[in-house]
């Protein structure tokens, strides 16, 4: 199996995202997220985890069915928390506390 580096997924991503193809770019930031978590570039995670919250809101959004839009939402509330862990960790309180304020937005989100 070929790896794909993350500078390459990122491209990928961005392609996606520009096209407005949400679920695609959402699963190539997650990718690129756990890579980089992988590689214990754990700021670069956090941003990626952060990029990847936002566009599984956008995902939420263009959802047609609730199991869909529940999926995105706790998907994106996940990347969130995540995210705000690791910028937490990494002494970015400012970013950490960002991200907690949108996984608290997101999660209000009602079917």
């Amino acid at each position: 199996m070929v790896r794909i580096d993350e500078i390459e997924l990122l491209n990928r991503a961005e392609i996606e995202k520009n096209n407005y193809n949400w679920e695609e770019a959402a699963a190539f930031y997650e990718q690129v997220a756990k890579a980089y978590f992988d590689k214990n570039m754990l700021l670069d995670a956090a941003k990626a985890y952060n990029i990847f919250g936002e566009i599984c809101i956008r995902t939420v959004r263009a959802s047609e069915t609730k199991v869909d839009y529940v999926k995105w939402r706790d998907k994106s509330v996940k990347a969130y928390r995540i995210g705000e862990q690791l910028f937490k960790q990494m002494g970015e309180e400012l970013l950490s506390m960002e991200c907690k304020a949108k996984a608290l937005s997101t999660i209000s989100y009602v079917v």
